[in-house]
């Protein structure tokens, strides 16, 4: 499957998962590390990302460095995309 990373719906879920307007967060913001998302907003953005690219996250994907930023969960989207 080959799709965009439709950046704005990310930015949108993730700025709403944090209680925040979505200027507050920039692509490269750190949500987990800056304690703006938690355990259970990952999981939402899991969800969220298996529905919308069809991708599957396992469990060895749940890294920091694929969900620590918009940034990050972009890159990691359009590699489960490739």
């Amino acid at each position: 499957m080959t799709a965009a990373v439709d950046k704005a719906g990310l930015h949108h879920v993730v700025a709403e998962l944090a209680f925040m307007e979505e200027c507050e967060i920039s692509n490269d913001t750190a949500l987990f590390s800056g304690g703006l998302i938690d355990s259970v907003s990952l999981l939402e953005i899991v969800v969220y990302l298996e529905k919308n690219y069809g991708i599957k996250v396992s469990g060895s994907d749940l890294a920091l460095e694929n969900f620590d930023s918009l940034d990050n969960i972009s890159g990691f989207i359009a590699k489960k995309l490739a």
